[in-house]
């Protein structure tokens, strides 16, 4: 984390503005994967994960069915986590950050589609951008 400083330091701002929003299930994902980095976006001045609500389930099971999941039997594509996540976004209105490649023929089940393409589904309709272009978006440069 010490390389890229001003990176830091920008989406430190970004997510204490809340113009970047973590929800908690990520959080989960992100300690699995770099303790280091969860205690860095816990630590930000401002932070507070978004929670599971109503809301969200509500998007996750229309996205479930939408899917054909039935009984957890997830397929390659989205899983349980995937699905909370893109069901967050769409929640809250807004872009969902994903470094999942774009599939450019997608499967013929659904259950194997990856996240941007339940994002671009019709029930779904969420932005689904990789983390170069939201910092090509935001205009910054480090």
């Amino acid at each position: 984390m010490s390389n890229f400083p001003g990176l830091w330091e920008w989406m430190a701002s970004e997510i204490s503005q809340k113009s970047i929003l973590v929800p908690q299930i990520v959080i989960g994902e992100v300690e699995r994967i770099c303790e280091e980095c969860a205690l860095w976006v816990k630590g930000v001045n401002g932070f507070s994960a978004v929670e599971i609500d109503g809301s969200i389930v509500s998007e996750a099971i229309a996205i479930v069915s939408w899917l054909g999941v039935e009984n957890d039997q997830f397929g390659s594509g989205v899983g349980s986590n995937d699905i909370l996540i893109i069901a967050t976004a769409k929640s809250l209105g807004c872009p969902l950050i994903s470094n999942e490649a774009k599939q450019p023929i997608l499967p013929a089940n659904r259950k194997s589609y990856k996240m941007p393409a339940v994002c671009s589904a019709s029930i779904v309709l969420v932005d689904c951008i990789n983390f170069a272009d939201l910092i090509k978006a935001s205009g910054q440069a480090f």
